[in-house]
């Protein structure tokens, strides 16, 4: 496929320290180095009514119904401030989210999406490719999440409104590479302190592969610790029969710093 804008078509499996072109007009020569999920792109439609019960490490905890993470994401950020904004989609995959923020942040928007493995960035880039005018706001690079701060350029740090992270695995590309709370703790951490005042963090944990447990109970308690002091947080996840296994959501909105309030 032709492009003029060639920095969309890098090496499809970039050796270690590539750069990009320095024709990328939001991060030139932003390093390589996180991997992602892929979110099917369908119309939001779905709100999700708050609990009494109290979750993990007294957290808000609000019911779930799995067939509707999408739908919940996609409408969480159609509510957010995010046109002319910097965001960030921690978790490309095949581009569907890429592309939905993309679209949302409008023509003055800057948007970074980032994923460890070269197929789902050579997949983003493709997807972005067929419209010109969201791979013009749009910085897609091969890089691993949990050093997010440093992917990022130093006038972005504290003015990012809006992050998302998919963990798991990449839905048709085997369940052998998946995330880990090695990794995602980490992430998070990162994530929450690009974030501007007000901003959004929102975490989708697909918990049906081998470490997904653990990963989504370390995520749930770092987001505890954050709860008050840093952000208010919202867990949604269905703990009902048979819940083992299904995804769930946290969504963490930063608190103004203490010095700054």
């Amino acid at each position: 496929m032709q492009s003029n804008r060639g920095w969309l078509h890098g090496p499809s499996n970039p050796p270690i320290g590539w750069q990009l072109p320095s024709i990328d007009p939001i991060f030139p020569g932003a390093p390589l180095d996180s991997w992602a999920i892929l979110v099917p792109l369908k119309k939001a439609s779905h709100t999700i009514p708050a609990s009494e019960s109290s979750g993990d490490g007294g957290l808000l905890e609000e019911p779930l119904d799995q067939r509707n993470v999408v739908a919940l994401l996609q409408s969480t950020m159609e509510l957010e401030p995010l046109t002319g904004a910097r965001v960030i989609d921690a978790t490309a995959g095949n581009g569907h989210d890429t592309a939905f923020l993309a679209r949302l942040i409008g023509p003055d928007g800057r948007l970074l999406a980032v994923d460890l493995q070269a197929a789902a960035v050579h997949g983003t880039r493709e997807r972005l490719s067929q419209s010109p005018e969201l791979a013009a706001r749009t910085s897609v690079i091969e890089g691993n999440h949990a050093a997010l701060d440093a992917l990022v350029p130093s006038e972005w740090h504290g003015d990012v409104a809006f992050v998302l992270f998919n963990l798991g695995y990449l839905p048709g590309g085997g369940r052998t590479l998946t995330t880990t709370a090695a990794t995602s703790v980490p992430a998070a951490e990162a994530a929450l302190t690009l974030l501007r005042p007000g901003g959004l963090l929102a975490l989708a944990v697909y918990t049906g592969h081998q470490a997904g447990a653990a990963e989504a109970a370390a995520l749930r308690e770092w987001a505890a610790r954050q709860h008050g002091t840093r952000a208010t947080v919202r867990l949604l996840r269905d703990t009902g029969t048979g819940a083992i296994g299904r995804p769930e959501v946290l969504l963490i909105r930063r608190l103004a710093d203490p010095e700054n309030s």
